[in-house]
């Protein structure tokens, strides 16, 4: 039997063919029908979530599975909201169980200087941009292609390759490349829609309660799409792409996928007392965090005197599948500085009395007129003064590319011996 940690949902960096979905119930085909599907209509959907285009799943999934992803993607939103909450009333997420448990002590990240301050507060600027961009979508763009495609057309191939080639894959985040293919898709398997490991959140939750040490046993299909949108790069997460981290857990340790609760868990502590920066780039660490800490406000696992740091569990050889892209963490390449978005404020301080880190949403990725990628330094002039900011790169076609180029007009400021842009 598989274990729930072997669930794997990785990110394809490849181009993505269309194909028809292999079960025999097959949604409506004639374009006159896809509007509307049973009790669901098109446009009420994509009006609903603007960060996510519905018009493939209508195309390409069956009755049951569209009503899976409609349902989880809903209960989703209810589980990425709950940490920030009540302004008036939330917890102050990083104290929790749930940040300890994925994300390491948040003391041993700010024991260690600025940058590792600057490294935590990354973390919180990607937990705002997945609460955020599913339903509020891009700030500055309605194009399709700054919008989350959603299908069940897993027979598709990559490189000659299925996409849902394991058997034990959930769903695939594709990016896009070049001309082939122009949109991030999420494509589910499968496995998404047949395995008994998966249950939704309402369903887990009024079931038995159970305490901390399980959470492993609830995993769900709102918390295999969290993994999967945190794989996005078009939502705007620091650094760029959220892998599926290759890793130790321990020093000297062998290489290992960091997939699973177990495996998430161990990684965030592995370098205790001093955080684990890596734990930022892993996908699987923020879904995780988000379904501990809905089980933790709704079944008050702290109050119970929850501890995260129980003894550690054989995560040597957990059952995955192969991705094919993995990254390891020696090649990991992390971005220094506070996000785009996010302050500091010294005053008042926390509860904890160290200073509030506030970060707003972005609204996706920052592009030029021309369709290349601008960092977030672009964003505003340097010093809010009139020139654009030394630090501002552009990047066409994965080339950097001069900001005198036509195609990366959009930045703020002006460049030396240039008028402001209008």
């Amino acid at each position: 039997m598989v274990r729930l940690e072997s669930l794997v949902f990785f990110a394809q960096l490849a181009a993505f063919t269309t194909a028809s979905p292999v079960q025999s119930t097959q949604g409506p085909q004639n374009n006159d029908a896809i509007s509307k599907r049973e009790n669901w209509n098109l446009d009420d959907l994509n009006k609903e979530f603007k960060g996510i285009l519905w018009d493939n799943a209508f195309k390409d999934c069956n009755a049951g599975q569209l009503d899976k992803l409609i349902y989880t993607t809903r209960a989703a939103m209810s589980m990425l909201d709950l940490p920030f909450g009540d302004p008036e009333k939330k917890k102050e997420y990083k104290y929790t169980q749930g940040w300890n448990r994925y994300f390491g002590d948040y003391q041993w990240w700010l024991s260690n200087g600025f940058q590792d301050i600057e490294y935590a507060t990354q973390i919180e600027h990607n937990l705002v941009q997945v609460q955020k961009y599913p339903r509020e979508g891009h700030s500055s763009s309605t194009s399709n292609a700054k919008k989350i495609h959603f299908t069940c057309n897993y027979k598709a191939q990559v490189d000659g390759e299925k996409l849902c080639s394991s058997g034990i894959t959930g769903a695939i985040t594709v990016a896009p490349q070049g001309s082939s293919f122009e949109r991030w898709t999420i494509a589910f398997c499968p496995y998404f829609f047949t395995s008994d490991k998966l249950k939704y959140l309402e369903d887990r939750t009024k079931g038995e309660k159970t305490t901390f040490a399980h959470i492993g046993d609830l995993d769900t299909y709102e918390r295999v799409l969290a993994h999967e949108l945190m794989h996005v790069d078009i939502v705007s997460y620091k650094p760029r792409h959220i892998e599926d981290v290759i890793g130790k857990l321990t020093p000297g340790g062998a290489d290992l996928q960091i997939y699973g609760e177990g495996r998430c868990r161990d990684y965030a502590r592995r370098d205790r007392p001093k955080a684990n920066t890596a734990v930022r780039h892993n996908a699987d660490n923020y879904s995780w965090f988000f379904l501990y800490y809905w089980f933790d406000v709704k079944w008050e696992w702290s109050k119970a005197g929850a501890n995260a740091d129980e003894p550690k569990t054989n995560n040597q050889n957990v059952e995955v599948a192969s991705t094919s892209f993995p990254k390891n963490e020696r090649d990991l390449q992390g971005s220094t500085g506070m996000p785009y978005g996010c302050t500091r404020h010294f005053l008042p301080l926390d509860s904890h009395f160290h200073p509030v880190v506030k970060c707003d949403y972005v609204g996706g990725d920052f592009t030029s007129k021309g369709g290349c990628d601008l960092t977030d330094q672009c964003r505003k002039p340097f010093a809010n003064g009139n020139a654009v900011d030394p630090a501002c790169v552009c990047t066409c076609d994965g080339k950097q590319t001069p900001l005198r180029d036509d195609k990366c007009a959009g930045f703020a400021g002006a460049l030396p011996g240039r008028p402001s842009p209008p």
